[in-house]
Parts: C-alpha cells; structure tokens; sequence
C-alpha cells in the first residue's frame, strides 16, 4: 500500500498544479488516472503477496541469476545468521565461482541444460560446509522472463549426494 499513498501523493502535487494552470479536462484524465493506478497497485500488490508467500512456504532461498549465473539478487525466508558467504559477498558474483567445485559443476550442468538445451527446469542437489557443519541443499533452477534464472534452494536435513 505505500506504493500507492506514495503515488496518491505525487498526484495531488500534479493536481494542485494542474488546477493553477490546466483546464479542468486535464484535471479529468489525472483523477481517472489515478484511480486507475491505485486499482492496479492494489492487484499487482495481492499477487506480490501471494507469491511472496509461496517462496517462504516452499523455500529458504531464492536467487535471481542472470544466464551466465551472476546472481543479481536474493530472498531469504528468514533472517539468516549464518550464510555460506554474506550476502555482499555474492551479489553480482557467479554462482558457480562461489561455492566448491563439486556443487559448482553441478549449478554450471544446470544453467546449460536451462540456457543451452532448452530445458524447463533442473533439480540439483549439493552439499557446503556452514561454519563447522555441513549442510545439504536441494535446488531447483529455471528461466524467468527469458533472460533471467531463478533458482530455489532449500536446506534438507537427510538426503545422500
């Protein structure tokens, strides 16, 4: 909702000019305007919602990569104390040149079989060491939008490699 009350701020500015120097059918069109932005807002604000829901109720983490695996923002489920690498540390970084060999063979197998073979989708599986303890994770990895991937990580507790 703040992206409205921030929208219905600017508006009223543009209102109190317009009624200073503008005919009242222009007046119009900004109040229909307006009216229109805020009910999209509204929308676009619920299906945010709901897909924010999604990705805490299935997931610990999201990852938003370009093709090439540079990681261009990321979403935890909750606030994470103890990260593999802080997140300052990975933004715009390679995935694949952040985490061990192993699980970077593994996410480089999935971007190509996403990015060069045209795949759907790629679940993948991988271990790394948190601190003293090591930690298993099961990832899927897809396209967003054509140009982006999207990866969902999820930390398991029993699983073999």
């Amino acid at each position: 909702m703040a992206v409205v009350r921030c929208i219905d701020n600017i508006l009223h500015k543009i209102f109190d000019y317009s009624k200073k120097s503008a005919p009242s059918s222009n007046i119009k069109r900004l109040k229909l305007l307006q009216k229109n932005l805020e009910s999209n807002y509204i929308v676009m604000e619920k299906h945010f919602s709901e897909w924010e829901n999604i990705l805490i109720t299935f997931n610990d983490l999201y990852f938003k990569m370009r093709s090439d695996g540079i990681i261009v923002d990321y979403y935890p489920k909750k606030k994470i104390d103890n990260y593999y690498i802080k997140p300052k540390d990975f933004i715009l970084k390679k995935m694949q040149d952040i985490l061990p060999e192993d699980a970077s063979k593994k996410v480089q197998c999935a971007i190509d079989k996403i990015v060069k073979d045209g795949e759907e989708s790629v679940v993948i599986k991988y271990s790394l060491m948190v601190g003293e303890v090591e930690k298993c994770f099961i990832a899927k990895m897809g396209s967003y939008n054509g140009s982006f991937l999207v990866m969902m990580v999820g930390i398991v507790e029993d699983y073999e490699i």
